[in-house]
This record gives structure tokens, sequence and C-alpha cells, in this order.
């Protein structure tokens, strides 16, 4: 059994990996009711419509209720802006976040690319009014997703082993604990916060 050459950590063997998507100190219940919310929300407002950047910006306020114009104002503030936006970084979900299917087993961007027809509206459209908090660049990779990919083939393989009965929650913290040469399970939550541009 071998590795593919294009498989990342990010969606491996049936596992997926979001970690980026959200802050270290959300909680798996909370995130998994939210990324249900995302679904259902993002279904029924885009329900047989082509997204558009404008929908999408609506989305994203609907998903936070509003919350993100407030926010945004606060932001701009120097001092407390900068206080808010690294508490924020830590407890924050990505509005386009969700489950890919109704088992609600693998999570995925509501946005990405494969989703828009090879359009990637991600850094155009999410946290659009939260200045300084951005999804990654299109060609971004978490330090353990590049570990990964300059692993040999049998830390790889020992690597999906070991998260073969991993759920998804379980596989994202995991993958932000992956070094070459020891695979050892994360034995608390080690889930990065979301990119802070400086």
């Amino acid at each position: 059994m071998s590795i593919a050459n294009k498989e990342s950590l990010c969606r491996l063997r049936g596992k997926s990996c979001a970690a980026c998507c959200w802050g270290p100190d959300v909680e798996k219940e909370k995130l998994q009711s939210v990324m249900q919310d995302n679904r259902e929300l993002f279904n029924s407002t885009h329900q047989d419509k082509e997204p558009t950047r404008w929908s999408l910006f609506i989305y994203e306020i609907r998903s936070r209720r509003g919350l993100d114009i407030l926010l945004a104002l606060v932001l701009r503030l120097p001092v407390l802006g900068n206080r808010l936006r690294q508490k924020l970084s830590k407890k924050f979900i990505c509005s386009f976040l969700a489950f890919d299917d109704d088992t609600d087993s693998k999570i995925g961007c509501l946005i990405h690319p494969s989703r828009m027809h090879g359009a990637d509206l991600r850094q155009e459209v999410a946290f659009r009014l939260l200045k300084g908090l951005n999804c990654g660049a299109s060609d971004f990779y978490c330090n353990s997703a590049l570990l990964f990919d300059r692993a040999s083939e049998t830390e790889k393989l020992d690597f999906i082993e070991e998260n073969k009965s991993a759920d998804w929650y379980q596989y994202s913290c995991n993958t932000q604990g992956f070094e070459t040469d020891k695979h050892k399970k994360a034995e608390e939550k080690q889930c990065q916060s979301l990119p802070i541009k400086q």
C-alpha cells in the first residue's frame, strides 16, 4: 500500500482535517453544533443558486447573527482591537466550516475551490469584516501538513494506521501533533488558532 503523491494531511484516506478553521479553545460539542448550523444555513441560503460574493458576505453575517458588524468596529480600535483579535483567534469558528455530509463524519470548507468550480474566494469572503482574522492563502499548509508531505512513506503509513479509528475531531487534533519519527497521538487538544494578519 503506497501513499499517492497528491494526498495531504488535510484529506487523507477518508479522513478530513480542518484544525486551521477553528481556534484551540473551541470544544468539540460547540464545534459540532456550529458546523451543523453552518451546513443548514448555507444550504437554505444557496439552495439551487450559485453563491455570489454578496450572498456569501450576507451568509457570513447571518451565520454569527450579526456579531461580525459589532466586532468589526471594535477590531479597528488600536489597543482593544489587538486584544480582542488574540481572544477571537482562540475561540472563533469559520462560518464556512461545515460537515460535508449528513452523517456528520467528514468536515470541509463550504467555499473550497472544489465546490466553487475552481474559484478560490476564501480570502476574499471569509472573515470579511473582521480585520486581522483571515483564511490562509490557497497554498497554505500548516506545519504538520508540511512535515507530513516531507515524511517517509513508512512514517505516513504509521500515522494513517494510528488514526484509523479517529473521528473528524480527534483526527484534526492528532494532525497537529504530527512530527516525523514520532507519531504518538495527541494526548490533549493541540489544534492551532486561526491565521492572524500582522
